[in-house]
């Protein structure tokens, strides 16, 4: 017999299993737990940035008032729903106006429909980020859903009609 190549013995475990997230990044597959939750930390410290920000230009603001309008229940309120809306806005226009939040675009993932092609329509990027509340609400379990959903959706996606997917390395952020 001629001489042939020792071959490696065949592994019990699905080779896919041993390589980590990044090598399994394929253009539209559907992303990972990691890279989805890198995005999402990225994305929290924008809206506190941005409600930190806010607040404390409000807080100038209200000193410039006469007294009597800083005191009354008005400007409290105020503030309160201004910044309750921050995250809601933040989440909403960058999906309906990117397909893509900042965080997302900086890991290379983009928020596409569930079934069939192309991003999400500006009522579905409302709904998505309204059921985001309802993913955070019982101590994140709608995100952590990802893990155990087979098409790693989240409630939010669910809700949403939405996944996320990686992107062509040349639209990236």
């Amino acid at each position: 017999h001629p001489l042939q190549p020792m071959s490696a013995p065949a592994s019990p475990l699905p080779q896919a299993h041993l390589r980590p997230e990044r090598e399994l990044q394929v253009e539209g597959a559907t992303a990972g737990f990691v890279s989805r939750l890198i995005a999402i930390a990225i994305d929290v410290a924008i809206v506190v940035l941005l409600i930190v920000s806010t607040s404390s230009l409000t807080q100038i603001f209200a000193l410039l008032l006469p007294k009597w309008v800083r005191f009354t229940a008005v400007l409290p309120a105020l503030i309160a729903a201004t910044v309750s809306l921050i995250p809601i806005s933040y989440f909403f226009v960058t999906v309906a106006v990117t397909g893509k939040t900042v965080g997302k675009g900086l890991m290379g993932l983009r928020i596409v429909r569930a079934h069939g092609s192309g991003g999400l329509s500006p009522a579905r990027s409302l709904v998505r980020a309204l059921a985001y509340v309802v993913s955070l609400v019982p101590l994140g379990l709608g995100f952590v859903w990802v893990l155990f959903d087979r098409d790693r959706r989240g409630w939010h996606d669910m809700l949403a009609g939405s996944k996320v997917v990686y992107e062509p390395r040349s639209t990236q952020l």
